[in-house]
């Protein structure tokens, strides 16, 4: 894990907990998920109709509720058990930050559309790191 992670995750996220154990992840978790849902929300409205709208109300939807394999990854050790296993977990956390970042300063539907790539693919690696050992 770096220092230089946790400071890019917690000027975006101040209640950030960390990961150094199971109830600071599932709070982590929830506080990261609540900061993207709502800034990619107040997005919603500009965005026209269509596929992209889709994919943004897809990954609101995501952003709304904890993904259970994850929080099961929390509970249980594993790859969140270790620190190189740690580390990439938070740099998914990071990529995520930065991906909600891009969408919010995205400006056509193009822009959006790789926004919201990047999102996804954050979201996926993220549940990866933690359950690689699962």
């Amino acid at each position: 894990m770096t220092h230089d992670d946790l400071t890019v995750i917690r000027a975006h996220v101040p209640e950030y907990a960390g990961v150094d154990d199971p109830i600071a992840r599932r709070a982590s978790d929830q506080h990261l998920r609540a900061w993207a849902g709502e800034l990619l929300a107040g997005l919603r409205e500009a965005v026209p109709a269509g596929a992209v709208r889709e994919r943004l109300d897809a990954a609101i939807l995501q952003c709304e509720f904890g993904d259970q394999r994850l929080i099961m990854a929390f509970e249980e050790h594993g790859i969140l058990s270790r620190a190189e296993g740690l580390a990439g977990y938070l740099a998914a956390e990071r990529a995520m930050v930065e991906a909600v970042d891009g969408l919010c300063a995205a400006h056509d539907p193009e822009a959006l559309a790789r926004g919201i790539d990047a999102l996804e693919e954050a979201m996926n690696r993220r549940l990866a790191a933690a359950t690689a050992d699962s």
